[in-house]
């Protein structure tokens, strides 16, 4: 299974439904993915300035994965079936793009998602994550949780 997180109280949700539905599950395995934006040239100039927000947009990833695991370990599932990962990206990639790629490259066969609440106008102009997860999943299953 495939948690995609953000910083969302719905992540977390999604992360908890997981916990709830599979947490005592003996053969489940767990990857928390946070996919975080490198900073564009644009909004910083200077290289040294991008490498510094980049880190510490790394190190808020891996300590949300590593808080949301504790919290899958506490619903029951081994930490040894746990695994973090802080995935980066760049425009024009997007997060549905490093989810997308994770899914089909860890041959998951659920992707949990927790949805961001953008209203319907905003989701057909700049589209949403989960709605793209669903669309391009194929087979496998899709949870969203709000």
């Amino acid at each position: 299974m495939l948690i995609a997180v953000d910083h969302s109280e719905n992540a977390e949700r999604a992360v908890m439904y997981a916990a709830r539905m599979v947490g005592n599950h003996p053969e489940i395995a767990v990857t928390i993915l946070n996919a975080i934006r490198s900073p564009e040239e644009d909004a910083e100039r200077d290289p040294k300035a991008r490498s510094l927000i980049l880190e510490e947009r790394r190190q808020k990833g891996q300590a949300l994965v590593s808080g949301l695991a504790g919290l899958l370990a506490d619903a029951g599932l081994p930490k040894e079936r746990i695994r973090t990962k802080v995935a980066v990206f760049t425009a024009p990639q997007t997060a549905a793009d490093v989810i997308l790629k994770e899914k089909h490259e860890g041959g998951y066969l659920t992707v949990v998602v927790g949805r961001r609440g953008v209203s319907r106008k905003e989701e057909f102009m700049f589209g949403s994550v989960s709605a793209r997860v669903m669309r391009e999943s194929g087979p496998q299953a899709v949870w969203v949780v709000s």
